[in-house]
């Protein structure tokens, strides 16, 4: 996947390592850190192009974004929804500070381990289920 990548490595990144792996994992791990910063709509993009791993288009597909851009709002804006919230999401009411509730909360690590169990799957359709 690395050698996909549209990424350049400078020689002084190259001579901090001792060895080729070290390397290789220090590569991938500046890969890793760029997607976890992204969008949501942009990791599953990079999941899609890079991967060949599609998430459905579906409602709970809806509901699992709205999380990530609540999550957003509550860090960064004190839980009120602003104008990104709005366009990435159904919401279409005025700014108010939004909360997460314990039926939220619940209903939150469903759809992450829904979105993970269909990642999984087809990871291990791609590249085998390890032994």
């Amino acid at each position: 996947m690395l050698i996909s990548s549209r990424k350049s490595v400078s020689v002084e990144d190259l001579l901090k390592h001792k060895y080729v792996t070290d390397a290789v994992e220090g590569i991938a791990d500046k890969e890793i850190q760029s997607l976890v910063n992204q969008d949501i709509d942009e990791v599953r993009k990079y999941f899609e192009q890079r991967l060949s791993v599609r998430l459905p288009q579906t409602s709970e597909w809806m509901k699992f974004r709205e999380r990530f851009y609540r999550r957003n709002i509550i860090v960064h804006s004190s839980g009120i929804t602003n104008r990104i919230y709005r366009a990435k999401t159904a919401y279409r009411g005025k700014d108010r500070r939004l909360f997460v509730t314990q039926a939220y909360l619940k209903e939150s690590f469903k759809l992450f381990e829904n979105a993970a169990l269909k990642i999984s799957e087809q990871f291990d359709e791609k590249f085998g289920k390890p032994s």
